[in-house]
């Protein structure tokens, strides 16, 4: 009876201790876990990647022609609305002379032989349409008024000031990209630059035609994407990945070794776009794995596991 009892001691007692044995061992697998920083990583790889600059711009109408009046009179007549296309010798006004208004019905009521009715016609001097009117019907206007502004509309351009840093970059003949507010992209092409720097901000104007038909409005405000250099194939990882010190004089991304172990490995930029960022030198090769998600702050040598 007494060895029953005993042994029935000795199993009571190594149960207890065993329990807590248990709990302690899976409580420190997981705080080890959890003491690794969660991450998201990508590859180095060869990508083509091109470095740009964007410059606003703002659409305008090179060629405009003001049409003016030949005589001091008054308006009898306007032949067009606002907005209206006309072509080269379309009768635009009715003008009637200031001694021809003075007469009134009495002018020449007899002779039909005088041809002269004290009516003048005003004509458009080329095509396009008409962007403004500066007179109406009944008013009194000189010799030489401008009575309405018409431009061509083939001569739209967009007009971009370049900083005199980036001149090397813009040379005449170089493509462009035009992207508009609406979010549309057409092609475009510097063709002419003023040589004229602007005192206060140091830009030079540049003129950018269109490469294709569209009806776009002046004033238009959109930017210009100019291409500075171009790899067809480079060494680059993105953008993300990329770590500096405040100064943004030092560079590092963080390298997964093992699938746990984040190195830090610095590294030297070359062209850089809104996506991906060259890299230079020896430090990484094709294929390596590195943080693109959880590397900000994260210490050399971090232990981390990597988020599917």
């Amino acid at each position: 009876m007494k060895n029953l009892i005993y042994l029935f001691s000795i199993i009571i007692l190594f149960s207890c201790n065993s329990k807590p044995g248990s709990a302690s061992e899976d409580e420190g697998k997981e705080k080890a876990v959890h003491s690794r920083t969660p991450i998201q990583i990508s590859t180095v790889s060869f990508a083509p990647i091109s470095e740009s600059i964007q410059l606003n711009a703002v659409s305008s109408f090179i060629q405009k022609n003001e049409v003016r009046s030949i005589s001091v009179g008054y308006i009898e007549k306007i032949h067009f609305q606002l907005g209206d296309p006309v072509h080269k010798g379309q009768i635009l006004f009715d003008l009637k002379t200031k001694e021809a208004n003075a007469l009134g019905n009495n002018l020449f009521p007899k002779d039909s032989s005088l041809k002269f009715s004290g009516i003048l016609h005003i004509k458009a001097s080329q095509d396009g349409f008409v962007t403004s009117v500066h007179h109406q019907i009944g008013d009194f206007v000189q010799e030489g008024d401008s009575l309405c502004t018409i431009v061509n509309r083939n001569s739209l351009v967009f007009l971009i000031n370049v900083p005199f840093e980036w001149s090397k970059y813009v040379h005449l003949g170089m493509h462009c990209t035009i992207k508009l507010p609406n979010g549309g992209m057409i092609p475009g092409t510097l063709y002419q630059k003023v040589s004229v720097m602007d005192l206060g901000s140091q830009t030079q104007n540049y003129m950018v035609k269109i490469d294709t038909r569209e009806n776009l409005p002046e004033n238009l405000i959109a930017k210009v994407e100019i291409y500075k250099e171009n790899r067809n194939s480079t060494l680059s990882v993105l953008k993300s990945a990329v770590l500096s010190n405040e100064e943004e004089t030092q560079f590092w991304v963080m390298k997964v070794v093992h699938d746990t172990l984040a190195l830090k490995v610095p590294i030297q930029k070359g062209l850089e776009n809104s996506e991906r960022v060259e890299i230079l030198g020896n430090s990484l090769k094709s294929g390596d794995p590195v943080i693109i998600s959880g590397n900000y702050g994260l210490p050399d040598s971090s232990t981390v596991y990597i988020q599917k």
